[in-house]
C-alpha cells in the first residue's frame, strides 16, 4: 500500500448524543424499530401520542400516531415485521403497520375493554403477541400476512399481570420435546407470565395455562436462562431463584440466594439484563453495576468511574447490553450513559469472565435528568436514553484519521477535524455543526456524512505547500440516507437502498455501479488514489479503475470466505488495485436469553 494513501489503523470509538427534538411534555416509554426495513425509535409522549425519530433525533411528521382521552401505556416492535403494538390505559391495543406508509392503526378496544393493558411480549418469530392487564387477563394475539391482529385464547389469573417472557422454541417438536411444559405439542413455544402477588404460570396459544410457581412476592424481572433451561426470577425483596422444568409441567427450585444492594429491598432493582453466557447485570442507584455469574455462581462489580471524573457523583438506574458488539450501557441519575466493552483475551478457553474483561469507553452526557432506561437500536450502533423530559440518541463514530496525498485529516470529536499539511506543517481546523459519523477526503476537498445529510467542505487559499491555506468553507450539502460513503476528485461515491451510486458534489447521482444478483448488494466502500473497491453482503469483493469519466472493472468479482471468520466490516485496496486488506468482527455471541423486566 503507498505510504502517502495508507489506511489508517484502528479507529477510536465514541458515542455523540442528540436529543429528540421537539419533545414538549413527559416522556412515557420509548421503543426502537426491529425490522430493517424500518428501524426508527418510537417515543410515546404524555397526551396520547406516538412519534418516529431518526438517527439524527428528527421527527417523521406524516407517522405520528394521535389518541384523544387516552395515554399509551407499553410499546412492542414486532421481531420480523415492521409492526408497533400500542398499549393503552383504556385497554385498547393498536397496531401501526409501516408498510402502509401512514399513522393509521388499526384497534381492538373489546378484548381489554377498560383495563390498563400492563405487559406486551412478542413471540421470538414474530406470529404470537401475549398482552396482559392490571385485571389478570392475558390474550394470546395472531397475526397474519397482512399484520392484522386477532386473539387464539385468553387466561385469566387473580390481580394485574406484571411480567411475561416465552421460552426458547424446542429443537424438535416431537411428543418429547412437549414433556417439560405438559402440554401437547403447539405451534408456537409456550410463555411464562406473573402476577403481582409474585405467582407464575405455564400457558400457550392453545388453551393450557398452569400454575408452576409461587414466589409470595412482587416481581423485579422474569427471565430465561436457555444455555441451562432455566426460568430465572427476580423479586422484589432481592431473592433471586432459579427453575427447572421437569416432565409433567412442573417446576422445581434449583436455585435461591437473597441478593445485597446498598439500601436493601426498599432501594431496589431499577434495572436488569443479560450480558455474556450466565452473566446478569443489576442496577439499582449505586455507583455500580452488578453483575451476577449464575454459570459459575459467582458476582463482581463494575464502578461507575472514569479518568475525567465525568460520573463523579452519578448512580447507575438502567441497563442494557449489545450481544454482537459486546457492549453494556448503563444510564445514569445524573443524565449520562456509560458504555463497557467485553474483551475476553483470544484463545482464552474456558476463561470465566470477569471485571477485567470490561473496559469503559468515554461516557456521554445524555440528558439534563436520569437516565430511567437504554436501549440499543437494531441498527448502526445506537443508544436511546430514555428519560421523564426527553430522549437521547447517541450514535457511535469511528474518529476519522486518514492521510491523502499531501494532506492528513485528523477527527477530534462528532463535530471537529484538524487538516495538517504533511509536508509543511501547516494545520486548518473544521468545525460542523452536523454529528459527523464517517469521513473522506480527495484533494483539497473534505466529505462527512452522519447517516441522513452529507456536505463538501473545501480548503481555500493557495492549497500547494500548504503555507497559505486561509481555511474551510461548506461549498455543498444534500440529503444522504447512508453510511457508506466515499470521495474521489469530484465524485462522491454512496451505498444507499442496495446499490452503489455515483454521484456529483451536489448529491445528484450520475450513475449506479452494477451488481449480480448472486453477488449481492453492496454494503462496504473504500477509495485508495484511483481505486475504488467494494464489499458485498455475500462477501464478495470488487475493484474498479476511477481514474477516467466512467469507473472501469479491474477484475472479476472475489469471495471473501474464511471459515471462523465473523462479518467483513471494513475494506481498503492499495493505489495499484492488485491487493485488498480486509479486517472482520469477531464472530458474534449467541444473543442474550429473553428476559421480562418491570420495576
Amino acid at each position: 500500500v503507498d505510504a502517502a494513501e495508507r489506511p489508517a489503523p484502528a479507529m477510536a470509538k465514541i458515542f455523540t448524543p442528540v436529543k429528540c427534538k421537539g419533545i414538549s411534555r413527559r416522556v412515557i416509554t420509548s421503543a426502537w424499530g426491529l425490522h430493517p426495513t424500518f428501524t426508527a425509535l418510537a417515543v410515546a409522549i404524555e397526551g396520547g401520542a406516538v412519534g418516529f425519530y431518526q438517527d439524527e433525533g428528527d421527527l417523521i411528521e406524516s407517522r405520528t400516531v394521535m389518541r384523544a382521552n387516552a395515554e399509551v401505556t407499553n410499546l412492542a416492535w414486532c421481531p420480523t415485521k415492521p409492526l408497533l403494538v400500542i398499549a393503552w390505559n383504556d385497554g385498547t391495543i393498536s397496531i401501526w403497520n409501516e408498510s402502509t406508509g401512514t399513522g393509521q392503526t388499526t384497534d381492538d378496544s373489546e378484548v381489554h375493554s377498560g383495563r390498563i393493558v400492563t405487559v406486551l411480549r412478542w413471540s421470538p418469530d414474530g406470529t404470537r403477541l401475549v398482552s396482559g392487564d392490571e385485571g389478570g387477563r392475558v390474550s394470546v394475539w395472531k397475526v397474519d400476512p397482512m399484520g392484522r391482529l386477532s386473539t387464539v385464547c385468553t387466561h385469566t389469573r387473580a390481580g394485574p399481570i406484571t411480567h411475561c417472557v416465552y421460552k426458547p422454541a424446542a429443537k424438535s417438536k416431537s411428543a418429547a420435546a412437549s414433556l417439560s411444559s405438559g402440554f401437547s405439542v403447539a405451534e408456537q413455544p409456550p410463555f411464562y407470565f406473573a402476577n403481582e402477588a409474585g405467582n407464575v404460570c405455564i400457558a400457550d396459544d392453545m388453551g393450557h395455562c398452569n400454575d408452576v410457581v409461587a414466589l409470595g412476592m412482587p416481581l423485579s424481572a422474569l427471565l430465561y436462562y436457555g444455555a441451562k433451561d432455566h426460568l430465572v426470577a427476580l423479586t422484589k425483596g432481592l431473592v433471586l431463584a432459579q427453575f427447572r422444568s421437569e416432565p409433567g409441567g412442573k417446576m422445581s427450585q434449583v436455585q435461591k440466594v437473597k441478593l445485597s444492594v446498598a439500601g436493601g429491598a426498599e432501594a431496589g432493582i431499577s434495572g436488569c439484563g443479560w450480558l455474556c453466557e450466565g452473566h446478569l447485570a443489576t442496577v439499582s442507584s449505586e455507583a455500580i453495576v452488578r453483575v451476577w455469574d449464575l454459570a459459575n455462581e459467582d458476582n463482581y462489580v463494575l464502578h461507575l468511574q472514569d479518568d475525567a471524573g465525568l460520573l463523579a457523583g452519578h448512580r447507575a438506574v438502567s441497563v442494557s447490553y449489545h450481544a454482537a458488539r459486546r457492549l453494556l450501557a448503563v444510564g445514569t441519575t445524573g443524565g449520562s450513559i456509560a458504555v463497557w466493552a467485553l474483551r475476553v483475551p483470544k484463545g482464552a478457553k474456558g476463561q470465566q469472565v470477569d471485571d477485567s474483561c470490561w473496559k469503559m469507553l468515554r461516557p456521554m452526557a445524555a440528558l439534563d435528568g436520569p437516565v430511567r432506561a437504554v436501549a440499543w437500536g437494531a441498527a448502526h450502533s445506537l443508544i436511546a436514553g430514555t428519560g421523564a423530559d426527553g430522549v437521547a440518541v447517541c450514535a457511535e463514530s469511528a474518529l476519522a484519521r486518514l492521510v491523502r496525498e499531501d494532506w492528513a485529516l485528523i477527527q477530534v470529536d462528532a463535530y471537529s477535524f484538524v487538516l495538517e499539511h504533511t509536508t509543511s506543517g501547516h494545520q486548518a481546523e473544521l468545525r460542523t455543526g452536523m454529528r459527523t459519523r464517517g469521513a473522506d477526503m480527495s484533494g483539497n476537498r473534505i466529505l462527512l456524512w452522519n447517516g441522513t445529510r452529507a456536505e463538501v467542505h473545501e480548503l481555500t487559499g493557495a492549497i500547494p505547500g500548504g503555507q497559505d491555506a486561509k481555511g474551510v468553507e461548506l461549498i455543498s450539502h444534500f440529503a444522504a440516507p447512508t453510511l457508506t460513503m466515499a470521495m474521489h476528485k469530484d465524485s462522491v461515491y454512496m451505498v444507499s437502498e442496495g446499490r452503489l451510486n455515483v454521484a456529483n458534489l451536489k448529491g445528484v447521482v450520475r450513475s449506479t455501479l452494477p451488481f449480480m444478483d448472486a453477488e449481492g448488494p453492496p454494503v462496504l466502500i473504500a477509495v485508495t488514489k484511483s481505486v475504488l473497491c467494494a464489499c458485498t453482503a455475500k462477501g464478495v469483493l470488487r475493484v474498479w479503475d476511477i481514474s477516467r469519466n466512467e469507473p472501469k472493472p479491474m477484475s472479476v468479482g472475489r469471495t471473501f470466505d474464511v471459515p471462523g471468520a465473523g462479518p467483513v466490516v471494513s475494506v481498503q485496496p492499495n493505489g495499484f488495485g492488485t491487493a485488498v486488506s480486509i479486517l472482520t468482527q469477531a464472530p458474534a455471541e449467541p444473543a442474550p436469553p429473553q428476559a421480562g423486566y418491570r420495576g
